[in-house]
């Protein structure tokens, strides 16, 4: 099954789309390619608000993101 991107206008594989359960087909308008640009220009836009959330979570979260790094740790205790 072939879908057009509405970004660069190309006809693709189905394969070459996200899963969308809000559009009528199950899979996003734009191709894989072109949401990995779009959010990658997003993040260059907005990397002072992103730091600053990140931020925000770490100090709310210490604890929380402690136990995740114990139980990675012990994880993968081999590597």
């Amino acid at each position: 099954m072939i879908k057009t991107c509405r970004i660069c206008g190309e006809c693709k594989d189905i394969g070459h789309f996200y899963n969308c359960k809000k559009e009528k087909d199950g899979l996003a308008t734009e191709c894989k390619a072109c949401k990995k640009q779009i959010d990658r220009d997003y993040r260059k836009r907005n990397a002072e608000s992103i730091a600053a959330q990140r931020k925000i979570y770490r100090e709310n979260n210490k604890e929380k993101i402690k136990e995740s790094k114990k139980r990675s740790v012990a994880k993968n205790k081999e590597h």
